[in-house]
This record gives C-alpha cells, structure tokens and sequence, in this order.
C-alpha cells in the first residue's frame, strides 16, 4: 500500500506527526468543553404575553386568537397549539427539524410585532421563548438563613452578580425571597371624600415621573441643550403629588393615599429541608426559607470549569457572610461529567495495561505489545484532535461512544503488527517485514472497519430531534475506528519497521513457531475435535441460532428506547383545583414534604403486608434523601415561561445521595410516594424521575379533540378511570384545566354615563383594586423598583 509504503520511507516525518499526534491531541482533550448532554436545537418556540388579572375565556379572545391570526401564516410550521390560561397566553410553534431555528425565532418575532397593534394596550410585551437543551440549569445554590427576608435577597442578589460575571455563563435566575415595591396604598373613603379615580392617581404618576429632553437653545456664540428632569428623587415626592385642584385647593397623593416603601405580594414560596442525621441514629428535618440561583450556562461551555468557579464564588459568600446563611449546592450536573470523563480516563489506562497482558502473552515480548498498545492512545488523541475541529463537545453521548469504541481499537493494529512479527520471523528483514506485512493485510483491515463502520452509518441519518441527538454516538464511534485504521496503516507499520526485533538465528527457512502454552494448547485440541466431528458441530450451531430467538421471545424484558439510569434526583409536581390560594398549596406542599412519618397508617385499603412493606421503605428513605426543594406556585405550563402565575402549583425536588452511595433502589421509595400520596385529597400529584437521554415526552399520548370543553373533561375523566386499570401505569395526568369560578361585574351603562364613568374605568379600577397597577419605576442607584397603586 502507498501509504504504508511512503510512511515507511520517512519514519521520521511519522515520528513528528506522532510527536504532534501527543501535543494537539492532549490541548485538545484539555479545551473540549464538558456538557452533560449535546447541544441540539430543538424547534419548538414558545410565544408566552402576560395580561394580569384577566380570566382565560378572555385571554383566549383578547390575546390568543389574535395572535395564532398573524402566526399561521409562518411557514414550515409542523404543528400550532395554544393555552389561554389565567393572566397569560401561550402559543407553542413546532417547526419541521430541517428549518433554521434562528431563521424560524426572526419570522416569528416580526408576526408577533404585526399582532400586537391588535392586543389590548395594557396587556404586557410578549417574549418569545426559545427550548434549548444548553438553557437548563447546570446546578442549584439554595440559599437559606434565619434572616431579615429582604436580607436574604440582597445576598442573593449579589451572588447572582457575581456569577454572572463567570465566563461562560448566560444567566442566573433567582427564585423566592420578596422583591421591594413603591406601593400607593390608596383609601377608598378618602378618595370618594375629595372626587378622586384610581385612574387620575396613576394617570399623575406617569406624567410625572419623566425625563424629556427639550431640544437645543441658541444663545450668542453658544448652543445649550434644554432637558426637563422630572424623575422621582426620593419617594417622599410621590406623596407630594397634586392629583387635582378644584377651585385652587390642592388635592394631594398623600391626602387619599399612603406611600409606603415595601415588597410586592409573593408569588412563590421556597424552602428547602434538609434531611440531617443525627449521632444517636434519628433523623432531623430542618426547613428554613429558601432562595433558589439556578445557573444556566452558554452554549458550548466548559460545564466543570463553570461549576468549579461558581463553587468558588458561593464559598468565599459563605465565609464572609458566617453563620448567618447556608448555601446548599444540589443538582450538580458537573459531578456526573466529572466521574463520566474520570472513568473514561481509566478505561483508556486499563485498556491499555490489558492489552499490554495479553498481547505479551500471545505474542511474546514486552516491546511487540507496547507497539500494538500504542494504538489507544494515539488513536485516541487523533479522536479528540477531529472531534474539536467539528466543534463537537465532551457529553455523555460522546463520552459512552468513546468508551464504546476503546474495545475496537487495537483490532487492526493487532492483525498488523502480528503479521509484521510473522514476516520477519521468515527471515525477512524489518523494513520489508513492514511492507509485506501491511501490504498482505491492508485490504482485509480496510474491510473489516468498513463493515463496522457501515453498521454505525446509517444513524447518523435518523431524523428527527432524536436522530440529531443520538447521531453523536455514531459519529464519534466511526471517527474513532477510521482513526484507529489510520494509526494502524501509517504509524503502527512505522513503529514495528524501527524497533520490531525477532528471535535471534531465525531465517527465510524457519517454521513460524507459535507459542507452547496452555491457551494455545486447548485452543488446537478443541479446533481439532471440531475438524473431526463437522456435522456436529454445523448441527449445534443451526440450534444455537434458532435457540436464541425462542429464548429472547421467552425471555426478554421488553423494548425501552433509551436506557434508565440510576437517578440522583426526582421531582413531585402537584396540582390543586384552579383556583385554589397560594397559602392551600403551600399547606399542601408542607404535607407532602414530610410524608414519611406515620402516614402509613393513615392509607386506606392496605394489607398489612404491603403497610410492613411501606414502613420498611420509609424507614431506609433518610438514608437516601438529601434534601427537599419546595418550590410553591411554580409548575404546569404557564408556570415555565415569563409572565405566568401558578398559584394552584409546586415542584417539590428531592435530591438523593450519589448513586454510588445509594443502598436502596430510589425506584422502590418512588413507588412508595406514589401509593401515600395517591389518597391525599384535592390534589393531582405525579412523581417525575430524572430525565436522562434525549428530550422525549411521555410514552403515550392520548389527545381529546372537540368544541365542548366540558365534554372533554367528561371524556377525559372515564379514559383516566380505564386506563389505571391497566397495571404497570404510573404517573397518569392530564392537561385539562377548567374555567376557576368567576365574579361577573355587569356594568349598568346609563347610571355609569351619569356617574362620569366608562366601562373601561370600572374596569381599570376593579383590576387596580385587586391586583394592583404598575404606575411607573423609582429609581435607585442601578436600581428600578415598580410604583404600584393598589388597596391596602
């Protein structure tokens, strides 16, 4: 072969490529960034447009139907779903997998422009929301203490600053703790008192609270720039504020209303319970408030790099804050990188001390199996080289490949260097043993990794968010064989042409010798009985063939598309009735965070068997519980996107020890949770565990199409009431949320006529009363917080 033959030639060319081979393979494998799964767009956008205070029916008339108007006309489009729930609107685009997302989030981002001359004017701007499996966290710092709430925030605050200012890092969302609010606590008898609307009040905030430039002035030689600086300075001034003077008396903001510097009414609850245990053997539940950093980092980014520096930053908060806060650090995706790539290390290293044992067993001499073994790294190091020139990153797909792969590698070195040892065995010389060598198994080598290698070609084209997810198996897998072939046809040859050696006083007329030890020996006897008994042998191996297909019809466990394994955390999501209060679902979530104590006797319709069975599980549970992360009023669809409340809501996180540390199955005390929990009454709870491998939906979805929703429901319900029937089914749920009740105002037209008021007034004043109007921002320092007019 030309190439065996050319690197040959210049060995030493070839030992400076594998010199080069060392250095860029190892920079490589050192700059590829760490991610825990590829970084695949996922065409599916998400238009969320928050309008508080606002029912569904009328979310769906004033902001959903008139933006799936504009939004149907977008190419592409593989199907179009909307949800008009309470305060917020969202219309889910999912794209064919062959259209640019980038491309795609322009188009929608000009129809969503188009739409918004036809949406109510105070509805707030919609954002557009791109899914991206790089956007989710990397890890948690929940932040707790027994401190001033407003405290807490500050320091959360701060830390999040902090960590963004980390390379590589796109964001830090911030979750609990109380968020500070100019409030304009108006008094409705002294605003009916003195003749004052809510909507003259707000009305004199914002014509107030401004900064206008006033164009430019001439005077002599000079041009002056004219500015009229209105913005609130202190918020003393707010109160100060003339809302109307009738016949010259000054009605003031402060005679009808209270200014009051605090915080906005919480949406969400968070606290985290730590499992603790103590010296004597019992276990002890600590919960405090919890402020919750979720770290999401760019694209591409190194994940363990990001992570060892956030720790870094959280740390040196910890010291310097003292005992006045705790930061728990939980979900920690760079830790199962780190072992992945740790364990990757070690598979290479023992690969190739195995390979060292067994080719010096077989072939005889330290230096033929270095030669052979030689083929890991630098096959290896070559891998690393071409999969950072296409920008492929280190993830777990890449990295199950690559240990995947290491098996293969020295497959065509070994047949090579073999064949090199049995030329020069014959007498030949190094040089031409080399050459011959190569050359006599070259072809068969090429055709023995084209096959393995046509085996993984066809992945690479399987369609869908899937394929592209999957094809990194398959791709890093052929890179790492063509790699190897190259290895063996070029560097291998190379290497056994220079420092090859044979036993001394062979010649072109000595028999070849194969070693005399006991592998050999039973290997010859056993060829040799089946040589002589050939019908028996094709007869036994025609019914080992039909055999394994009866066996695995016997015996097979089933079809699983992606393998499970063993989780380090689940989350419990509950659903209370629409409608029901922040306080009722935080009461609930309190209850579903400690089930584990003498809830079992409580469950109706077990036997004793099956409580023994619960009680043992519950029992083990605090050894395999870290900790609980209750997120309250955060869930369900419009609880994912901005702009959306969910006060009938929560995520509950538990977090177990290392998988490596887990005694019990977390399967066995998930099944567990879900008999307890299935009799907690009023709630709908489903406990999710750690997805792990492509982003996949449920098994089966069943979707109910009509125009009555309240036919639906029915429908819905005797399907539910089937299908949990059926055994092995867990986690049943459905998406179907009524209409919550509702408090129709009906405005008697003529008597408002006569009272000087509009529809839209009444309106604007009952939502203003209940939920609060945002009237305009004070600013401080480099920070805004809203003016908000509402009832005490």
């Amino acid at each position: 072969m030309k190439i065996t033959q050319f690197s040959v030639e210049h060995s030493t060319a070839v030992f400076v490529l594998i010199v080069c081979l060392f250095i860029g393979g190892i920079l490589s494998y050192s700059t590829l960034p760490r991610e825990a799964a590829p970084d695949i767009p996922i065409p599916v956008l998400i238009v969320s447009t928050p309008y508080f205070g606002v029912s569904p029916s009328d979310i769906e008339t004033l902001v959903t139907q008139p933006m799936e108007k504009e939004l149907k006309s977008l190419k592409d489009v593989k199907k179009m779903t909307s949800t008009s729930a309470e305060s917020v609107s969202l219309v889910t685009i999912e794209f064919e997998t062959n259209v640019n997302i980038d491309d795609a989030l322009q188009k929608v981002r000009e129809k969503v422009d188009k739409a918004k001359k036809d949406l109510p004017k105070d509805a707030e701007d919609s954002e557009i929301v791109e899914i991206n499996t790089s956007e989710f966290p990397v890890l948690l710092a929940n932040i707790s203490g027994d401190m001033d709430p407003a405290r807490l925030k500050e320091v959360g605050e701060a830390i999040k600053d902090d960590l963004e200012k980390i390379t590589g890092v796109l964001r830090v969302d911030i979750a609990g703790g109380v968020e500070r609010e100019i409030q304009i606590l108006v008094n409705p008898e002294k605003m009916r008192h003195h003749g004052v609307s809510m909507n003259q009040i707000i009305n004199t905030i914002q014509t107030e609270n401004v900064n206008l430039p006033g164009g430019s002035l001439e005077l002599g030689s000079m041009k002056y720039l004219l500015r009229v600086p209105g913005e609130f300075e202190d918020i003393a001034m707010i109160g100060d504020l003339v809302v109307k003077s009738p016949e010259g008396q000054q009605i003031r903001i402060k005679d009808v209303a209270e200014v009051r510097d605090g915080y906005k009414e919480q949406a969400t609850y968070s606290r985290l319970t730590l499992v603790n245990k103590q010296p004597d053997g019992t276990v002890k539940y600590e919960t405090q408030p919890n402020l919750s950093l979720s770290l999401v980092k760019r694209s591409g980014e190194n994940i363990i790099e990001i992570a060892d520096k956030a720790k870094e930053v959280i740390k040196g908060y910890q010291q310097s804050v003292g005992g006045g806060i705790s930061i728990a650090i939980l979900n920690d995706q760079s830790d199962r990188i780190r072992s992945t790539v740790h364990d990757l290390e070690n598979n290479i290293i023992s690969g190739m001390l195995l390979v060292l044992l067994v080719l010096f067993f077989f072939m005889g001499g330290a230096r033929n199996a270095i030669m052979v073994a030689l083929s890991i790294p630098l096959s290896m190091l070559l891998t690393f080289l071409v999969l950072s020139a296409m920008g492929i990153t280190l993830n777990m797909v890449v990295l199950f490949a690559l240990i995947l792969a290491l098996g293969m590698l020295v497959d065509n070195a070994i047949v090579i260097v073999e064949n090199i040892y049995r030329h020069a065995n014959e007498g030949k010389d190094i040089r031409t043993a080399a050459l011959d060598g190569t050359i006599e198994v070259g072809w068969p080598v090429i055709a023995s990794t084209a096959t393995t290698v046509g085996a993984f070609l066809p992945m690479t084209f399987w369609p869908g968010v899937i394929g592209k997810f999957m094809s990194f198996l398959p791709t890093t897998v052929i890179i790492t064989l063509l790699s190897s072939l190259f290895v063996a046809l070029v560097i291998n040859p190379t290497i056994a042409a220079v420092f090859l050696r044979v036993k001394p006083g062979q010649d072109a007329t000595s028999e070849y010798d194969v070693p005399d030890n006991i592998m050999y020996r039973a290997y010859r006897s056993s060829l040799e009985w089946s040589l002589r008994w050939r019908s028996v042998v094709v007869g036994v191996s025609i019914a080992a063939f039909i055999g394994t297909f009866m066996a695995y019809g016997k015996l097979n466990s089933g079809v699983q598309f992606f393998p499970e394994g063993t989780p380090e955390l689940f989350v419990i999501n509950v659903q209370t009735p629409d409608g029901s209060k922040l306080d009722a679902t935080d009461k609930l979530g309190r209850l579903i965070v400690d089930p584990l104590d003498g809830k079992v006797e409580q469950i109706p319709g077990l036997t004793d068997a099956e409580r023994a069975a619960l009680n043992k599980t519950f029992a083990q549970a605090p050894g395999l519980i870290e900790a609980w992360t209750a997120d309250i009023g955060v869930g369900g669809q419009q609880g994912l996107v901005a702009g959306g409340k969910a006060p009938h809501y929560a995520k509950i996180t538990v977090d177990l020890v290392a998988a490596e540390d887990q005694k019990t199955d977390p399967g066995v005390l998930m099944n567990a949770l879900r008999k307890a929990y299935a009799y907690v009454p009023g709630a709908n709870i489903v406990i999710e565990k750690q997805q792990q491998g492509p982003p996949t939906g449920k098994a089966v979805n069943i979707e109910i199409v009509g125009d009555d929703l309240n036919v639906m429901a029915d429908i819905a319900r005797k399907i539910k009431d089937q299908l949990n029937t059926i055994e092995g089914i867990i986690d049943l749920s459905d998406d179907l949320e009524l209409t919550r009740p509702e408090i129709v105002f009906l405005v008697d037209r003529q008597r408002a006529a006569l009272a000087g008021v509009s529809t839209n007034d009444i309106a604007m004043t009952l939502r203003t009363a209940v939920n609060g109007t945002k009237a305009s921002a004070f600013r401080e320092g480099d920070e805004e917080y809203d003016i908000t007019v509402r009832l005490p």
